[in-house]
């Protein structure tokens, strides 16, 4: 899920969590998502209350109990349809 999207699900009050594959592009897209909440309320899409809470509504994290975005298991990386539901 893109940054868009969790800030869209975020601002309609549904805890999202953003899990990303790379250690550095957790900051990146806790920017994005900031950036995209500072806009809705810059243009009057949100008020201060409403965007305050949808920021505390979205974790950004790397990995998912050790799967990867792909489907797949970290020991075989992608195609692993055996383990790609998770534990």
């Amino acid at each position: 899920m893109g940054a868009g999207i969790a800030t869209a699900l975020a601002l309609a009050g549904i805890p999202t969590t953003v899990v990303v594959r790379r250690a550095s592009a957790i900051k990146e897209t806790s920017d994005r998502i900031s950036r995209r909440l500072d806009a809705h309320l810059r243009l009057g899409l949100a008020d201060v209350e409403t965007t305050a809470a949808a920021e505390l509504r979205i974790e950004t994290r790397r990995g998912h109990r050790g799967w990867t975005l792909r489907g797949g298991c970290r020991k075989h990386r992608r195609g692993c349809r055996s383990e790609a539901r998770g534990p």
